[in-house]
């Protein structure tokens, strides 16, 4: 395996031991072999690399010798400011060739992954991109079309409940609680385009938060103990950003990149805090109208005489779930807002990606609410448990509502637990925010699935037989009922 023409792993032959040598046995010859290997290979490897960047040292300083020594005497003035412009370029060249020199020569001293990944980045030639932050356009498109299709799916759920809002089985399921469901689904997708395109952004952000140890804890590097970022222009104007760390003197280079102004840096915060908040909008709004839906149920079997129990019936536990969780999400927007961030692993610089950070508290409290009213609704749903099913749908809710608090966990544990490990491991993020996008889209469509998609079935079935499955019960419907003398 070579990188930037010189050999990794040299064939280069053992001296034979002379007799004034000790005798070694095989496992001691065959240690001192690999540590005599081993040196000659770091040896040929830095002479490899000084003799590269000593010959473009050698080419910016003819070029700076040949710029100095042309012109009139007439344009002396000119002179004097283009070779003090040149001097600079010639600066930042020498500046950024050093620090690409110190950068390979700790790929040289890290570990065979590290050593595969530059092959891979940096094989195509020196002035490639030798650390580069994450651009995955074609995960992005997957996600855009998956949430595109998601918002398709639910908008034509809601046109077929108002379609067929009059049809007895569709009616049967409260059409004014399924439209809010559709609305939920909608609310709790439309976020991940935005995600989809945070993960990618190619630029840094001001508020940086490197890994400061292996456990990936964050360190935001404005607080950071001699950890900063810079930018800097080559003689081209293709701007870079250097992350300095002078903790242990390393330093690294992300070349075409650049840190956004104060500006975008506000917007891209709006951003990340609107869509958190839209999203955990849907959950609740979920939640509450399987809440509100079952509970309605509930009160009509107490069978009180004379007594007609309408979606405003209702409307008290509705208005106090809504209420509430907007005022937490709304409290803890303001005390402890979420950021948009770079995040850079110093353990591995080559891995970073931009991603809305600070969350924690929010995601947590808001989880807590989500699970509260889930327990209600199991109550209310196992209550109703010997109501016709196609009017109650507790069974339905009860799995519903198991569903989504196991999938409430999965994200917390793959949020919370795994992803830091995750990039310590070098492992694929954008694979794990895969996963989560998933989980997030099911949030929002299991209750379609669950409560809209049958009725879809038995409206086609009707259409096409005239009547309803025999499975399906509707009240009301073949029952005479005949009053005694």
């Amino acid at each position: 395996m070579c990188v930037l023409g010189f050999p990794l792993t040299s064939s280069l032959s053992l001296i034979t031991a002379t007799t004034t040598k000790p005798v070694l046995y095989p496992k001691e010859q065959k240690e001192e072999e690999d540590e005599t290997t081993s040196k000659n290979n770091e040896k040929e490897n830095e002479k490899y690399i000084n003799e590269v960047l000593d010959v473009k040292v050698e080419q910016i300083t003819i070029n700076k010798n040949s710029n100095s020594g042309d012109g009139d005497d007439d344009d002396d003035d000119t002179n004097n400011l283009d070779i003090q412009d040149s001097d600079l370029i010639i600066k930042k060249n020498l500046n950024r060739i050093h620090m690409k020199k110190k950068l390979l020569f700790r790929l040289l001293q890290g570990t065979n992954q590290e050593l595969e990944y530059f092959q891979m980045h940096a094989a195509v030639g020196f002035e490639s991109s030798l650390v580069e932050p994450n651009n995955d356009n074609y995960g992005r498109t997957v996600i855009s079309y998956q949430e595109e299709e998601e918002l398709l799916f639910c908008i034509g759920s809601c046109i077929f409940v108002y379609y067929n809002r009059k049809k007895v089985i569709v009616s049967l399921g409260q059409p004014v609680y399924l439209y809010q469901l559709c609305i939920a689904g909608i609310l709790l997708v439309s976020p991940l385009i935005y995600n989809a395109f945070l993960i990618t952004c190619d630029n840094f952000s001001t508020r940086t938060n490197v890994y400061s140890n292996m456990n990936g804890t964050f360190s935001n590097y404005i607080d950071g103990e001699g950890v900063f970022l810079n930018t800097t222009n080559d003689d081209e104007g293709t701007s870079s950003v250097v992350l300095y760390t002078s903790n242990n003197n390393e330093t690294f280079i992300y070349d075409n990149t650049d840190i956004i102004s104060s500006r975008q840096q506000m917007a891209y915060e709006i951003g990340c805090n609107s869509v958190t908040m839209v999203a955990w909008i849907g959950i609740v709004l979920t939640n509450t109208v399987l809440f509100a839906k079952t509970y309605r149920v509930y009160k009509v079997t107490l069978f009180r005489r004379n007594q007609t129990v309408k979606p405003r019936n209702v409307l008290g536990p509705y208005i106090i779930s809504v209420v509430f969780s907007s005022t937490v999400l709304i409290a803890l927007t303001v005390t402890s807002p979420i950021q948009y961030s770079t995040i850079i692993n110093l353990n591995n610089p080559m891995d970073s990606h931009s991603d809305c950070t600070g969350g924690k508290n929010l995601n947590i409290a808001m989880f807590t609410i989500d699970i509260i009213i889930g327990l209600g609704i199991l109550v209310l749903a196992w209550k109703v448990r010997n109501t016709n099913e196609e009017i109650s749908e507790s069974r339905k809710i009860f799995i519903l509502i198991i569903l989504g608090v196991v999938l409430d966990i999965a994200i917390l544990v793959l949020d919370y637990a795994l992803i830091p490990e995750i990039e310590d491991k070098q492992i694929n993020l954008f694979l794990i925010i895969s996963i989560i996008t998933t989980i997030v889209v099911l949030k929002s469509l299991l209750p379609i699935w669950f409560l809209i998609c049958p009725r879809m079935y038995y409206v086609w079935y009707e259409y096409k037989h005239g009547h309803l499955p025999e499975s399906v019960i509707v009240p009301g419907i073949g029952c005479v009922h005949v009053a005694g003398p």
